[in-house]
């Protein structure tokens, strides 16, 4: 303090007061000490308390002021490597020795607060909690809560888990489940399907053996009776004077016929005399037999006892085979059974199964046709009767098949439940309906021979039709999903086609599965 009786003093330079390192940066540069100046000293104690080191180190004082004057402090690592200081920590220490006051506290009071807050592991004002650290921290101090909580979402999480499992399990035992059920219609469809083509394979198989004979009698290989068993036709017409004695009525075919003898019908413009018919109807008669043994092999289903017994049956009910008959190129037609329903103006030289079969060294089949002789639907396989050498053709031998048994085979409910089996088709090459058990397709019309069959009402099936292919596909209705199966009838190019209604054919077939 100056003394004014001794007159005016020297000023003297101003002094720092502390100790170099914990003397705040503001002070060192002159500025005023402040309660904030005492928060820094406490700062760079703190420093020194966690890391076992001096905050300032400088080669004298002039330098360790220089260093604080710049906030040059050493880094905030603990001594020992091993010894991790916490990231709290380091935010107070940092806080409290901030180079400008305003960073600090503003009292020592909220120092001592956060210093509390960290040992007591609470947030800090010199480091906010962010969303993960504040989760992190109400976790470790809520341990138990917080592991009942877990173990609770980890339950929750097993279970929701466990259902998802079940429901999938379930889901891949229904699909398994649709898709056994789908298999097993795919192979009864199938099956259905290989019956029709067995059975025209089975006709063509007698064809062969009935043309191969016929052949064989043409060329004179074959012993022919000193009697012919083909009689002309109109020995067969009833109420005739010379009516045959074997011509009987049969319901099956709808006018008399000979199971014991053929029939011959002659060419309008044939010029041959009777002897020359007579010849070659002894020269066929070896046939009759075989046709008679042919007829009853046409019909898997039916073994008969004996003769008689194959005679009544092929009366009343028929037989797959109707006719069977060679037309030679002479104009003669040789047919069996024998009856007397030939048109006068036939000429089998005219006919198409004839034509067709002359065009080609294999067996020629028809499309289905109106029988001319009474039979209802039917439809031809024909086959040339060529010489073993030269390849010239005697003639056609041919039969016709009757629909009956195929249509035994379509109606046929091997499970004995039809409440899921709707309808039943069989087409032709082109898609139309040739049989079918549903009362909703229009039954064929015809003008004379000529037969025209309805399309198939479900148009997908056209793309299956010709790739000899089988499967299914779903067709939506108002009243639920129904399912189209089909599968091909190769000898004839057809498709053997079956329609289910979906949801009753998968619960009957998993309330059949249950019952075994």
């Amino acid at each position: 303090i100056a003394d004014d009786t001794k007159g005016p003093q020297k000023k003297e330079k101003p002094q720092i007061a502390g100790t170099p390192g914990f003397i705040a940066p503001e002070v060192v540069v002159g500025g005023a000490h402040s309660p904030a100046s005492d928060q820094y000293a406490l700062g760079i104690i703190l420093f020194e308390i966690a890391t076992m080191t001096p905050a300032i180190l400088g080669e004298s004082i002039q330098n360790i002021f220089e260093k604080t004057r710049d906030g040059m402090l050493q880094p905030l690592i603990h001594r020992f490597s091993k010894c991790a200081i916490s990231p709290d920590l380091k935010a107070i220490v940092r806080k409290t020795t901030s180079e400008m006051p305003e960073h600090r506290y503003e009292t020592v009071s909220d120092l001592a607060s956060d210093l509390r807050c960290f040992l007591a592991d609470d947030e800090l004002e010199a480091r906010p909690d962010n969303f993960p650290r504040s989760v992190s921290r109400w976790l470790s101090k809520h341990r138990n809560l917080a592991a009942t909580l877990m173990l609770s979402f980890l339950l929750i999480c097993s279970a929701i888990a466990i259902f998802g499992l079940v429901k999938r399990n379930q889901a891949i035992r229904e699909m398994k489940r649709r898709s056994l059920a789908l298999a097993s219609l795919q192979a009864s469809v199938e099956s259905r399907a290989h019956v029709i083509d067995k059975h025209y394979f089975h006709i063509a198989h007698l064809l062969d053996r009935f043309s191969w004979e016929a052949r064989e009698c043409l060329s004179g290989e074959n012993h022919s009776p000193d009697r012919s068993l083909f009689l002309d036709y109109k020995r067969f017409k009833p109420g005739a004077a010379n009516t045959h004695e074997s011509s009987k009525p049969a319901e099956a075919y709808g006018v008399p016929i000979s199971l014991s003898h053929g029939s011959v019908k002659v060419a309008p413009d044939s010029r041959m005399s009777k002897e020359t018919i007579d010849n070659y109807s002894k020269t066929l008669s070896p046939l009759l037999p075989l046709s008679f043994r042919l007829l009853t092999y046409s019909d898997p289903e039916h073994f008969p006892k004996n003769n008689d017994e194959a005679k009544e049956h092929a009366r009343e009910n028929g037989y797959p085979i109707a006719w069977m008959y060679v037309g030679l190129s002479n104009g003669l037609m040789f047919n069996y059974p024998g009856h007397a329903t030939f048109p006068s103006s036939y000429d089998p030289r005219k006919r198409l199964w004839y034509k067709d079969a002359l065009a080609t060294n294999r067996i020629s089949w028809s499309a289905p046709y109106k029988d001319a002789f009474g039979r209802g639907l039917v439809i031809s396989a024909s086959k040339a009767i060529r010489k073993k050498k030269k390849g010239v053709a005697y003639g056609v031998a041919g039969m016709d098949m009757t629909f009956d048994y195929i249509t035994k085979v379509l109606m046929r409910t091997k499970d004995g439940n039809s409440s899921w089996n709707l309808e039943r088709y069989l087409l032709d090459d082109e898609g139309k309906v040739l049989i079918s058990s549903s009362p909703k397709v229009t039954k064929p019309s015809s003008k004379d021979a000529v037969v025209e069959f309805p399309p198939f009402p479900y148009l997908e099936i056209y793309s299956h039709l010709g790739k000899n292919d089988s499967g299914q596909f779903e067709v939506d209705e108002e009243n639920g999903t129904l399912l189209v199966v089909y599968a091909p009838v190769a000898t004839m190019g057809w498709h053997f086609v079956e329609i289910v209604d979906l949801g009753k054919y998968l619960e009957f077939h998993t309330q059949s599965k249950g019952k075994n």
